[in-house]
């Protein structure tokens, strides 16, 4: 966790010190910036050079379920096995939970689907009118995989969506909406990007004292959630907290997002990482995007609508992923076969 927050922060590092080069090679250069590029080149080049002589990390252990392979039978077969599983059936008069009683896992699969008559399914799976607790084990099955990577995307989308759309338009809509004036929009934008480089230093420093990232990722999402709505009071200073609020709280939604499938026992594949880098890098190229025709139609408002309306629909996102994970929310067991049995999911995960 504390690596990736740190290489995270390496980048917000570079913002500052680009510009300052940059400025230094116009100034002592006679107007000349190329010097700047060149020297940052030079560094990029030596660094990529050195790369290659670094030992590898050692590879993690194989998950069996991590291919997709295995369906939702064998899931819950798996997890009645090692006692995880809980059941829900949806009958007035059933009890709230079947818990598996150490000993008679081979039971217990049968008796998701029978509970209380009704009948169970070929393959001892449960019948869609039950909910099934999923299980909290690295050898959980593929829909436990699925769940949370679905969640990361959606964060990753939207959070980096929301970085870029900002930094795009928080001078538009200040100057055109609020009447400010430049300059003040210019400070304005730069404190955006200085509360995001205080939020991602300051990860990368706590990183490496908490247990887990749900909380930083839950936080991140109340302070945009907090700005968005600020942000509909017409109020020049509740606008630049709201500016520095968004800054703070997509900083580390991102590193934090990508230490959550190792810290719940799954394996961070290269597809995986793929499709995660994939659905942040679109949300960065399709909200800008969407906010300059929505500014063109001189719907203003909409600007820190559609911010709480994405950022309402990641909170449901990344909530109902650690309720399901945690065994706090139960899912239908038709939800479960529908996972383990998505080909499109398997072809990206």
């Amino acid at each position: 966790r504390v690596n990736v927050a740190v290489l995270n922060a390496m980048f917000t590092i570079g913002a500052f010190v680009t510009p300052m080069l940059i400025a230094a090679s116009m100034h002592y250069m006679r107007g000349h910036i190329w010097p700047a590029y060149y020297a940052i080149a030079v560094i990029a080049i030596l660094q990529a050079c050195v790369l290659p002589l670094l030992p590898s990390p050692p590879a993690p252990d194989p998950d069996p379920d991590s291919d997709g392979e295995a369906g939702v039978g064998s899931e819950l077969v798996t997890m009645a096995a090692t006692d995880e599983v809980k059941a829900v059936s949806s009958s007035a008069d059933s009890p709230p939970r079947l818990a598996a009683t150490p000993g008679t896992g081979s039971k217990h699969k049968h008796s998701l689907g029978s509970a209380h008559g009704a009948p169970a399914s070929p393959d001892g799976s449960a019948p869609p009118c039950q909910c099934i607790y999923m299980g909290d084990e690295a050898h959980a099955g593929p829909a436990r995989t699925y769940v949370l990577v679905l969640a990361i995307c959606s964060l990753c989308f939207f959070a980096n969506g929301i970085e870029h759309t900002t930094a795009t338009w928080l001078p538009s809509f200040g100057i055109k909406y609020r009447s400010l004036g430049e300059e003040t929009m210019a400070i304005m934008t730069s404190n955006f990007w200085t509360a995001m480089a205080f939020g991602r230093l300051a990860w990368a420093c706590l990183s490496g004292f908490v247990t887990s990232a749900w909380p930083m990722i839950f936080f991140n999402t109340a302070c945009c959630i907090t700005a968005a709505i600020c942000m509909a009071i017409p109020s020049n200073a509740l606008l630049w907290s709201s500016a520095m609020g968004i800054g703070l709280g997509v900083a580390s939604s991102f590193p934090a997002a990508m230490t959550l499938p190792p810290e719940m026992g799954i394996t961070m594949s290269p597809r995986m990482m793929t499709t995660l880098q994939l659905c942040a890098s679109f949300g960065e190229m399709f909200c800008p995007f969407v906010m300059g025709l929505i500014f063109e139609m001189k719907s203003f408002r909409l600007f820190y609508g559609l911010f709480l309306i994405w950022e309402l629909f990641v909170a449901v996102c990344i909530l109902s992923a650690w309720m399901i994970l945690t065994r706090r929310l139960a899912l239908p067991a038709v939800v479960f076969r529908c996972l383990g049995r998505s080909s499109i999911l398997r072809l990206i995960l």
